[in-house]
């Protein structure tokens, strides 16, 4: 296993939950929603065909940290079935007493991206305004060397949280709550608190990994937010979709997704939100970059950021994500920015995945490992996607469509393969 030198970049991973790259400035959206983002784009690369292998949280994130994609539920630790939790946890046990390297499917220990990462000298650093990826949700998350979402959470259930949401006409919910709490501004001032506080002369490379939610429905705007992109809206909607009246009318018999009580105005409404959710993300992430700086460390990091999966937005009668049969939810935004002598500039066409980014972490942190197999390819050099890639992404989403290995009929099984067809995975 190499070790880090001093002169190890850091490697900072910044994940857009719900990110989608047609409403990004910087992929030539009409509203200025990116506009920092478009310099690192001028600046790094910015692949035009990145997709992800899932349209929900759990499993893209997965394959974010392992190269794999999930195939028979690997990615969870909590599972609803008690047969499937009394296997992991004895799993966990034939590991701790050294029988097993094995956890719910996927070879963990020492070949653990963070495992490798923190034996070559680097400090890892992990938080997620998401509560569904952390080391206690997702065991692929499990080795971070510091974990800040205890601090992020820290007065979720507060009187000023109370107050957010009764400004917002927002209903008391854990999703709510999570929306007007754990913002970006929250969750960069935290990280860089903790590299700060490292002592200079001793300090290590850093590698982050951040999900920030803030694009993550209800798209709430901060109110620091003031660009409007000169629209006025005619809807008082509060952008709750999963409490609104009309569900609570019918008893919810109609998918909070679905949208058909939702007039245009509504619709214009929560798009031009998501779309200043967006700028705000992309301001914080410019000020992310000036606090590096002020440490001098921005000159030696390498950002990496992307979206874990797209967003619905009124397109085909729906609202948000995980519904895996519209395949422009795989669509993401990915770009990488960093110095010149290791990330070339310009704008790549060809296909890439969320599967490419472990391997794009393990050349930036020049670490090889030869035990753990995966099916992407380092962003670094251009490269069409292979066969097995292609292959392995259309296992999971046949997985992600509620289908077993054995199980595709003929029928599922073309019904998959022209969803990876019109993603350009398969010819």
């Amino acid at each position: 296993m190499a070790v880090a030198p001093n002169s190890q970049p850091n490697i900072a991973v910044i994940v857009i939950d719900c990110g989608r790259a047609d409403h990004f400035s910087a992929y030539g959206y009409y509203r200025k929603t990116t506009p920092f983002m478009e310099i690192l784009a001028r600046e790094g690369r910015l692949f035009r065909q990145a997709y992800s292998v899932a349209t929900s949280t759990p499993l893209s994130h997965f394959a974010l940290l392992t190269g794999q994609p999930d195939w028979g539920g690997r990615a969870w630790i909590r599972e609803s079935n008690l047969f499937s939790r009394l296997k992991y946890y004895a799993q966990r046990v034939l590991r701790l007493i050294g029988l097993t390297d094995y956890v719910a499917g996927y070879r963990h220990d020492r070949h653990s991206i963070l495992a490798l990462l923190n034996g070559a000298g680097y400090r890892t650093i992990g938080i997620s305004a998401n509560q569904l990826v952390s080391p206690e949700t997702i065991e692929a998350y499990s080795d971070f060397s510091t974990f800040l979402n205890q601090a992020l959470f820290e007065g979720i259930d507060s009187p000023s949280v109370n107050q957010k949401l009764r400004a917002y006409g927002l209903r008391d919910s854990v999703a709510n709550r999570n929306a007007v709490h754990a913002t970006a501004d929250r969750v960069f001032k935290l990280v860089f608190e903790a590299i700060r506080n490292d002592d200079e002369a001793d300090r290590e490379p850093f590698f982050l990994f951040a999900n920030l939610m803030d694009c993550h429905d209800p798209y709430i705007v901060p109110p620091e937010v003031s660009e409007d992109f000169n629209f006025t809206p005619t809807s008082d909607f509060n952008g709750d979709l999963r409490n609104r009246p009309s569900l609570a009318k019918t008893g919810q018999k109609t998918h909070w997704k679905e949208i058909s009580d939702l007039d245009q105005d509504t619709i214009e409404l929560l798009r031009w939100n998501y779309d200043r959710c967006l700028y705000y993300v992309d301001s914080q992430i410019m000020h992310f970059s000036r606090m590096l700086n002020e440490i001098g460390e921005l000159n030696n990091t390498v950002f990496i950021i992307l979206a874990d999966h797209s967003e619905l937005l009124g397109e085909h009668g729906y609202f948000t994500h995980s519904l895996p049969e519209f395949t422009e939810l795989a669509h993401i935004p990915l770009l990488v920015f960093g110095p010149k002598d290791l990330i070339i500039p310009g704008e790549v066409n060809e296909k890439v995945s969320i599967l490419d980014v472990r391997p794009t972490i393990l050349e930036i942190a020049k670490i090889t490992d030869t035990f753990l197999e995966t099916t992407g390819h380092s962003l670094i050099k251009t490269h069409q996607t292979s066969m097995s890639s292609r292959q392995t992404t259309l296992e999971s989403k046949g997985y992600e469509l509620g289908l077993t290995r054995e199980g595709l009929s003929a029928e599922q099984t073309e019904i998959v393969e022209q969803r990876l067809r019109d993603m350009g995975y398969l010819d």
